[in-house]
């Protein structure tokens, strides 16, 4: 796979794009973790950079929610075998994909 996040958000699998959906908040999450591809990005850091500061009560929720949609579209079978997989690792979350697969 292949992600563009240096303008709208793209997912090439080969030459053919993959959906994610129209929900913005999926799309700004997969961009926020693609930005530190590799790394955790903690909750609370994710949850002030999606909701500008003010988050929701049911926040964390959402997140989760999020990360479960991403993963049916981009790691559906939980094994990384399509070159990315979302985990979460303590209070946070990182996209785990090949630094090279992504444009910034």
């Amino acid at each position: 796979m292949e992600f563009r996040v240096l303008g709208p958000l793209e997912v090439l699998g080969g030459a053919e794009p993959i959906a994610l959906g129209r929900r913005r908040g999926e799309r700004c999450l997969l961009g926020l973790l693609l930005l530190d591809a590799g790394a955790v990005v903690p909750l609370d850091r994710l949850l002030d950079l999606l909701w500008d500061g003010d988050p929701p009560p049911a926040a964390r929720g959402t997140v989760k929610t999020h990360v479960a949609r991403l993963r049916s579209v981009l790691d559906p079978h939980r094994d990384g075998r399509f070159g990315v997989r979302l985990q979460r690792r303590g209070e946070g979350y990182l996209v785990d994909v090949d630094p090279g697969a992504v444009d910034a």
